[in-house]
């Protein structure tokens, strides 16, 4: 496994410019603490992934949902800005009309890599194509991973993403090829009081060392001189919580979820733009901006465009919102 310190991150003086097509699989297994685990199907779907140097667009539609709906996420080298827009037409022939309803939600994080908590179908697709310049930029071995902080389930702020101690290897080549996450003995949970903390696993996983994730480039193909993901899979593993190995002093890993990919075609770009198109009125949650007025913390308003810092602030003092601005991420 490479480690953060190598330089191993160069396309053959060239920078990385492509448009691949392909579809994913989401699945979950069955209930911890099973010895034999079953594997439901969720979603599977249709992704685009864009890039052009270290800008980057990702769309993924989930058609196997009761209200289908599509989920956008692009990179314009400062922020992230994230979509989610359901089918207005399938909404309006379930729901009947309604003028108050509304059916897209964007995001902007502060930050270039993408969260684990922003998307369990996204974040694969990212790490496969889009994350090398992010990779170039760590000082250590702890990186994103794929777990899941939803701070809008708390009304006090949690860390957008959780860095835990990583592996990963690139074979010489410009995109990964293999992550291994490992856990540190903690895991998301509910407080008391209901609100979301970071909480030790139960003994012995709470020693942590174990694998908690594990993500592999299992197929290449090639296009433009460039040697590229042609497949790749994800999968998350949690600990078996009761306790069903022979031995108590000793724990067992459950695979809680996993996403497989199979990359159908890859080409030039087409009338490319990295941030996700708004067609209608969208509900946001800005992370450039800090407003306590609002659960999880960040900066909340309807738009129909994305907004510039600059006129998120014009608006603020007009309307006398103070508003304090967030530091970007690492």
């Amino acid at each position: 496994m490479q480690t953060a310190m190598q330089t191993i991150y160069k396309f053959s003086g060239q920078e990385p410019e492509f448009q691949a097509e392909g579809e994913v699989v989401y699945s979950v297994f069955g209930d911890r603490g099973r010895l034999t685990q079953e594997k439901r199907l969720i979603s599977k779907g249709p992704f685009v992934v864009a890039r052009k140097g270290r800008l980057w667009k990702i769309r993924i539609t989930n058609l196997d949902c009761e209200d289908p709906f599509f989920e956008e996420m692009g990179f314009d080298g400062m922020a992230i800005y994230k979509l989610h827009q359901y089918d207005e037409e399938i909404l309006r022939q379930r729901l009947g009309d309604s003028k108050n309803r509304i059916s897209a939600s964007g995001r902007i994080f502060p930050c270039s890599h993408l969260l684990g908590m922003a998307g369990e179908l996204l974040f694969p697709v990212w790490l496969a194509f889009c994350s090398s310049d992010y990779f170039s930029t760590r000082r250590d071995e702890r990186i994103v991973s794929p777990g899941f902080l939803l701070e809008t389930f708390s009304r006090r702020p949690v860390p957008l993403h959780v860095l835990m101690p990583a592996k990963w290897k690139w074979e010489g080549h410009a995109f990964v090829s293999r992550i291994d996450w490992f856990s540190e003995g903690k895991e998301l949970g509910f407080s008391d009081s209901g609100g979301v903390e970071i909480q030790s696993y139960p003994p012995p996983f709470d020693r942590g060392g174990f694998l908690y994730g594990s993500f592999e480039t299992t197929k290449w193909t090639e296009f433009s001189g460039m040697k590229l993901p042609g497949g790749f899979r994800l999968d998350v593993f949690a600990p078996n919580q009761m306790q069903l190995h022979p031995d108590p002093t000793q724990g067992e890993l459950c695979k809680t979820w996993s996403l497989e990919a199979t990359v159908n075609a890859v080409g030039p770009l087409k009338n490319f733009f990295c941030l996700p198109e708004l067609t209608r009125v969208t509900s946001m949650t800005d992370g450039r901006f800090r407003d306590d007025r609002y659960p999880g913390g960040s900066l909340r308003y309807e738009s129909h465009a994305w907004l510039t810092e600059e006129a998120i602030e014009a608006k603020n003092k007009k309307f006398g919102v103070i508003c304090e601005k967030q530091i970007p991420q690492d």
